[in-house]
């Protein structure tokens, strides 16, 4: 299949599947392609197709804040309605709760017991026979299961008759499941998680399309902490855990990036092995020699087996990038700073000293190179209260603008503003075309000699956006929207 016929794939099953809009009218709207009433996608050029399919992929980043690629999400959606096509769809096996409840506990990591039952063991070994890529997503089959959304293949489209109910039928589901898996994990932890999707229901600015139902019912499922949580029962397997002795420097770098680094204490007067973590970055002021220094998470890491994989518990979620955000809408929530699990690895030099360190989570790869050279240049800074800079905390604030293949959208405490990129803007201003969401973005407040007050948007690359200058440009502008096409 050629690239274009893989995106004509994919476009049709976008439409078809009414990921992002309801009905094939308000798809039709949205695209602007008015040829495309009844009629397939064959009508469109190759140029304009992919053009369109770009679109959404941007409008993916934005909908799941940046948290899931829309090609990885349909390959995802193509492989698990694969799957359930050939082995779920028809048959009754998964109708019957418990059945399907158990088959969900398989493979969501949990323990299988061959004398439970045959077939769901059956059908649970052929999910791990297809699932070598890792691209059968058990959210998804519950959606499919359920009745929810149609399959990726599926030939007709599909309108949901109330979006709205099917979020409360997968919310009651997982509600039954997570009481159903309390008799194979007694000891799980209880999150108000549930109630968060329930409060979600009554928000009136919610997403309310499939894609963000999808990263709903995906996003819990991965959050409940059934293979981890094995290792955890047994507390005296964590008192006799090897000590973390290599680690006995304070000051460490995150690497490739020159402004962040970390402080790591070896927290020894513990019953287990557990190591404080805290996360710095410089911020320069555009008025100030000196970089300001923010604290943005905190957090402790327990060791819980011998392989070195941990348990992160955060210690100030309320900090500015301490939480995992929610897939739905943006918001912090108790499960997201409750369970989140990784992986430590080490190289050591040639006394058995730690000189890197990597932390491997789901969110992605972090390397720590060894700086205590650097450290008493912060030392008087980092040692002191939190309340000394506090002041800094309020000027300086993490954004997440939306970046869309024509203008960029900077959502900020007064409105948004958006950022067209024009060639007059391209040539001001070059980096703008490089941007994507997986940077870095501030906004800070300064204020000059004068007492003026100037406001600036930080890029990654360290250059200063003057919100006050660009408003006299013509491609930078304030809008009432928050997304404009």
């Amino acid at each position: 299949m050629s690239d274009i016929e893989q995106i004509r794939e994919k476009f049709d099953a976008i439409r078809r599947s009414r990921l992002f809009y309801l009905t094939d009218d308000e798809f039709i709207t949205k695209t602007g392609c008015d040829t495309l009433a009844h009629n397939s996608s064959k009508k469109l050029s190759p140029k304009h197709l992919k053009s369109l399919y770009y679109d959404f992929c941007e409008e993916c980043k934005i909908v799941t804040n940046g948290e899931k690629n829309l090609d990885t999400l349909l390959e995802q959606f193509k492989a698990s309605s694969n799957f359930y096509d050939k082995n779920i769809q028809g048959k009754k096996l998964l109708s019957k709760q418990e059945n399907r409840w158990y088959f969900l506990y398989l493979i969501l990591g949990g323990d299988k017991d061959e004398d439970t039952n045959k077939k769901i063991i059956s059908l649970y070994d052929k999910y791990t026979a297809k699932n070598k890529e890792g691209l059968l997503d058990p959210g998804i089959i519950l959606l499919l299961t359920l009745g929810l959304i149609p399959t990726f293949n599926n030939k007709k489209s599909q309108d949901p008759i109330n979006i709205e109910n099917d979020y409360k039928a997968i919310i009651n589901e997982i509600w039954d499941f997570y009481e159903y898996i309390q008799k194979y994990l007694p000891n799980i932890l209880h999150n108000n998680k549930l109630k968060d999707c329930k409060d979600y229901l009554n928000n009136t600015n919610k997403v309310m399309c499939r894609l963000a139902l999808f990263l709903y019912t995906s996003s819990f499922l991965s959050n409940i902490p059934i293979s981890p949580h094995k290792r955890l029962t047994d507390q005296r397997d964590l008192q006799s855990l090897p000590p973390l002795d290599f680690i006995k420097n304070k000051f460490w770098r995150v690497k490739g990036q020159n402004n962040d680094f970390m402080i790591l204490i070896h927290m020894q007067d513990t019953t287990y092995n557990q190591l404080r973590r805290i996360h710095y970055i410089r911020i320069p002021l555009p008025s100030s020699i000196e970089n300001n220094i923010v604290k943005i998470s905190e957090d402790v890491i327990t060791i819980i087996d011998k392989e070195y994989n941990y348990m992160i518990t955060p210690l100030n979620p309320n900090y500015m990038t301490n939480i995992i955000k929610s897939s739905i809408d943006r918001r912090p929530s108790d499960l997201d700073i409750i369970k989140i699990f990784g992986t430590l690895s080490v190289d050591l030099d040639t006394k058995g000293n730690a000189i890197n360190i990597i932390f491997s989570e789901e969110k992605g790869e972090l390397t720590l190179e060894r700086a205590d050279d650097e450290y008493k240049y912060y030392e008087t800074f980092l040692e002191s209260d939190l309340e000394n800079f506090n002041s800094v905390l309020n000027s300086i604030e993490p954004i997440e603008p939306f970046i869309q293949r024509n203008c960029i959208i900077f959502p900020l405490k007064d409105g948004s503003y958006r950022l067209d990129k024009s060639n007059e803007a391209l040539k001001d201003i070059p980096i703008v075309s490089e941007l994507t969401h997986k940077d870095s973005f501030w906004v800070i407040e300064d204020e000059t000699e004068n007492g003026d007050k100037k406001h600036y948007i930080l890029l990654p690359s360290e250059e200063y956006l003057c919100i006050e200058e660009l408003l006299k440009k013509s491609y930078f502008k304030k809008t009432d929207n928050r997304i404009e096409s």
